[in-house]
């Protein structure tokens, strides 16, 4: 493979800025490149140094690192909405809790206070399960759903988080 592209595609540069890097003209190395002319001595040591600095990498290079500084902000954001998160779907599931007691207790009521002589008090506990039964033909399964994959992706999230600044938290 040519030399020139090697550099090249390992630094991400085009040819006028390789042509920069070894203090040569664009058409020089241009034509360098197609073995019509040769570079400068001083061109061919600056070509092996870039070379062999790239040579040395260690292999896996695709392994990104972030600023602890970013990393941990982002984190203590995560973490807060994962938290704010959590308490609104047991928010949710206390008051879908207390909507099922709520009916069931209506059933109790009725039978130990019967509306022919309790009228009030029938009234209200009445009032109380059409409340629950609204809460209930509101209620969207798929909404729920919907926040506990937020929660499992805010946890996948922090997890990569905690990961990436080991030494900061």
């Amino acid at each position: 493979m040519n030399l020139f592209l090697i550099v090249r595609n390992g630094l991400g540069i085009n040819q006028e800025s390789l042509a920069n890097l070894l203090g040569v003209s664009l058409a020089l190395l241009k034509k360098a490149e197609t073995n019509q002319r040769n570079l400068p001595a001083e061109a061919i040591s600056r070509l092996v140094l870039i070379l062999d600095w790239l040579q040395k990498l260690p292999e896996n290079r695709s392994e990104k690192t972030y600023p602890s500084v970013l990393v941990g902000d982002l984190l203590q954001k995560t973490i807060k909405k994962k938290r704010e998160l959590e308490a609104r779907i047991e928010n949710r599931q206390t008051k879908n809790q207390q909507m099922q007691k709520r009916l069931l207790f209506q059933t109790a009521f009725e039978v130990k206070f019967p509306e022919e002589k309790f009228p009030a008090e029938a009234s209200q506990i009445l009032a109380l399960s059409y409340e629950a039964e609204s809460f209930f033909q509101q209620e969207d399964p798929e909404y729920e759903l919907f926040l506990l994959a937020q929660l499992s992706g805010l946890a996948a999230m922090i997890a990569f988080l905690e990961k990436q600044a080991p030494k900061t938290f």
